[in-house]
């Protein structure tokens, strides 16, 4: 559960369901998904920025194609082949 995050937002895409010290482990396959470390990126650079955000950029952050494991990876994977 969250309530007033001190970061004033949060994001679910997929993430884990249950805190990490739950009773019960349900999605303990579930960490953190690049979805969510994307949308991530956006918010938060758009709060440095002092951006308000629209009804247009939440439309565009949900067609956004960036996948962060990917730019973070290929770059050594090209160096390896």
């Amino acid at each position: 559960m969250v309530l007033n995050p001190e970061k004033g937002y949060f994001v679910t895409a997929n993430d884990r369901i249950v805190p990490e010290t739950a009773m019960y482990d349900i999605g303990a396959d579930q960490p953190q998904t690049g979805r969510s470390l994307r949308l991530r990126e956006i918010i938060d650079k758009g709060i440095k920025e002092g951006k308000k955000f629209t009804a247009q950029d939440m439309v565009d952050m949900q067609m956004d194609e960036m996948d962060v494991f990917a730019r973070e990876l290929t770059p050594h994977i090209v160096l390896i082949t």
